[in-house]
């Protein structure tokens, strides 16, 4: 009887320590999504502000600083951003801290001397993964040379959504979070 209470012990035991077990799994396992989550979260405002500093710091349109400020926001992971000038995009290599996987973050840089018109135009088409240009207002035409918006004499530098492959309108073209709420000052 005493053996058989010791077995039904130790198999209670057992069963209470793989439950246990995977409880603390089930546990950092949603603990490290909800990390990731809110470091989208807060990539997104870090760089709202990010976007307002490299305004505040441009030359002209479609020139950005060569360098960025010391106290220049970070990324929702406590990273530095990355400023591609040439493709006008604000980079975050998101929570891999690796570039060039699906979690990278990328903000264009669109908003950055662009009219109202310009904005509502790359905001319906750059879901679609590719630029229709034959679907330009009227007023509005494409500058090959620079790859912008003209509009009169207001220049909008494109960002280039396209990805490893430099052929836009593919699989592998950058999926971009859009910031249209740039905080000058950096300020909330």
């Amino acid at each position: 009887m005493e053996n058989s209470l010791k077995r039904l012990d130790h198999k209670m035991l057992q069963r209470t320590l793989l439950v246990v077990v995977g409880l603390l799994l089930l546990t950092g396992f949603i603990k490290n999504r909800l990390l990731i989550l809110q470091g989208d979260s807060i990539c997104d405002k870090q760089a709202s502000k990010a976007l307002g500093v490299i305004l505040m710091n441009q030359k002209k349109p479609g020139h950005y600083p060569s360098e960025l400020p010391k106290d220049f926001p970070k990324d929702g992971w406590g990273r530095s951003f990355y400023l591609d000038g040439y493709a006008h995009l604000l980079r975050s290599a998101g929570a891999d801290a690796s570039f060039h996987t699906p979690d990278d973050r990328l903000y264009p840089l669109l908003l950055l001397g662009c009219t109202q018109n310009q904005v509502a135009w790359i905001l319906t088409t750059i879901p679609k993964s590719d630029w229709n240009f034959d679907s330009l207002p009227d007023g509005m035409s494409l500058d090959s040379t620079e790859f912008a918006l003209r509009e009169g004499k207001n220049l909008c530098y494109l960002p280039r959504i396209y990805g490893f492959d430099g052929i836009s309108g593919t699989e592998d073209d950058w999926k971009m979070k859009i910031i249209t709420n740039v905080h000058p000052l950096g300020a909330e």
